[in-house]
């Protein structure tokens, strides 16, 4: 077992977001994070290195965990979709042979004789349930568990996408799971959704972040799998740039409309966002970053934020800095990592990746452009 050690991972500051948290502040304000206003240069987050180099961000005085709280204890795999949640898992789990957990009992293990989702935790039936029950050995320490969170939907319009910062921490809680159909024959289950935990159990995040250009252009290969037995749909969507801005296209035509007229989104921004292809879910993302730091730092986490090029280019150092973090024992050989295809060259024109990069510096919090910084270039 890797011994407890001083850097913990990446806590921000409540205090430094504070005036950004509370159900009283307007849900623009919220969701947005000052997305019309530049960034203050005054305000910075206090990075201190690993030994790998790495950054984290150090705990304040006010956060940490308590030494007699119970074990195992939730680490959240927060992360937007398509930007690294499964290799991540898989590497937790083969490295420490020790599974991991989900909010979402779909796409997790459930008992054969009953058809029910396993909990992780005995007093919270709820969630979050279980990946694996024979594959790998049940952890003792942290348990790197899956959540998306709020805000991610593809196909939808701003009053379904923009979040406040409560709406997010909560779909951060929440997920689904399998119960019996109520008078139903012994072994017959339904998927329920909804389902939401404390969040006093949830005691450290892990914080997944992906190019924005190859995250987005990810979601259309993940809607193009859904759909790929669609003649029509792949007709039209060909997997390839060609199909990518027509996919594009017709998402943006669909919701410009709800979008222009949304009070949730600045009109200075409107002119902006008819400039890029797939501009709701670029809105979405530099959301979803904003409030995923933001919650992290009200709820006190310590977070490992990870940045998923540092796959490619210092895999050995990443992947010890993780376990580290989530105090697990490497005691296996990791899953081979293949790096996945950048995309900014071929999908995107030179003025659409200028405008892209120009939403992110409006809208992100000076805390999350330090963490998106490193993918501004052209």
């Amino acid at each position: 077992m890797c011994a407890a050690v001083s850097i913990v991972g990446l806590l921000i500051a409540t205090s430094r977001l504070g005036h950004r948290g509370g159900s009283s502040e307007s849900a623009a304000a919220l969701a947005l994070a000052s997305a019309s206003t530049k960034k203050s240069a005054a305000t910075s987050l206090s990075l201190s290195p690993s030994s790998s180099g790495k950054n984290f961000l150090r705990l304040n005085d006010k956060g940490g965990e308590k030494d007699d709280q119970p074990w195992p204890r939730i680490a959240w795999l927060m992360s937007f979709p398509n930007s690294g949640t499964s290799y991540t898992l898989r590497l937790t789990q083969w490295s420490s042979n020790q599974t991991a957990a989900s909010n979402y009992g779909d796409e997790c293990a459930t008992d054969p004789t009953t058809g029910l989702n396993i909990p992780l935790l005995p007093n919270s039936p709820v969630g979050p349930q279980i990946k694996f029950i024979t594959k790998h050995s049940r952890p003792s320490r942290y348990v790197l568990t899956k959540t998306h969170c709020g805000g991610r939907c593809t196909h939808c319009d701003p009053k379904r996408y923009v979040e406040t910062q409560d709406s997010f921490r909560v779909a951060c809680l929440s997920g689904n799971r399998y119960v019996p159909i109520k008078g139903g024959k012994d072994g017959e289950v339904e998927l329920i959704h909804e389902q939401r935990y404390s969040e006093s159990l949830v005691k450290r995040a892990v914080h997944v972040i992906r190019d924005p250009f190859d995250n987005i252009v990810a979601r259309f290969h993940l809607d193009w799998g859904k759909n790929k037995n669609d003649e029509e749909f792949i007709e039209r969507y060909p997997s390839d740039p060609q199909g990518f801005r027509a996919w594009c296209k017709d998402m943006d035509d669909n919701y410009l409309d709800s979008e222009r007229t949304s009070r949730f989104i600045d009109s200075d921004l409107i002119e902006l966002l008819e400039q890029i292809p797939c501009h709701g879910d670029f809105f979405r993302y530099v959301q979803w970053h904003n409030l995923a730091v933001s919650t992290t730092a009200k709820m006190a986490l310590p977070t490992y934020v990870l940045h998923y090029d540092e796959y490619s280019t210092n895999f050995n150092a990443t992947m010890s800095d993780l376990m580290t973090f989530l105090e697990l024992e490497v005691v296996a050989e990791p899953p081979e990592f293949v790096a996945g295809k950048t995309y900014r060259d071929d999908y995107y024109k030179t003025e659409e990746k200028a405008a892209v990069l120009e939403l992110i510096r409006r809208m992100a919090n000076p805390e999350t452009w330090e963490l998106l910084e490193r993918y501004d270039f052209i």
